[in-house]
C-alpha cells in the first residue's frame, strides 16, 4: 500500500492514506499477533479479524479508483493481491479449525 499511496493525487490525501494503510498494517500485524499465542483457536480469531481489515483493504480500493487516485488496471492488481490474501487467511483458518493444537 506504501507504493499505491505515495505518489499521484493520493499523496495529497491524508486522511485516506492513514485509512488505507491503517487498514493493511491491521491485517499483518493480526496474523502475527494471532501465530504468537501458539493456540489454533485463537490464531483462527486473529485470521478472522485479518480478514475483516483486508476486506477494508478492498473496500478503499474501490473508493481509491472512483476518486481517481489510481486508474482500473492499478486498482485490479491491488484487489487481486488483497483477494490473494484473503484466500490464504481462510484456508489457514480452515487448516487450524480442522487440526489438533499443538
Amino acid at each position: 500500500m506504501i507504493q499505491a499511496t505515495a505518489a499521484g493525487g493520493v499523496s495529497k490525501d491524508f486522511r485516506f492514506i492513514d485509512q488505507i494503510r491503517r487498514a493493511a498494517n491491521s491485517a499483518c500485524a493480526n496474523i502475527a499477533e494471532g501465530f504468537g499465542r501458539y493456540q489454533h483457536k485463537e490464531f483462527a480469531q486473529f485470521l478472522s479479524i485479518a480478514k475483516g481489515s483486508l476486506a477494508e483493504v478492498q473496500d478503499h480500493i474501490v473508493a481509491g479508483e472512483a476518486m481517481g487516485y489510481w486508474d482500473a488496471a492499478a486498482a485490479r492488481r491491488m484487489e487481486k493481491e488483497a483477494e490473494e490474501a484473503l484466500r490464504i487467511a481462510a484456508g489457514l483458518m480452515r487448516h487450524l479449525r480442522r487440526s489438533k493444537a499443538p
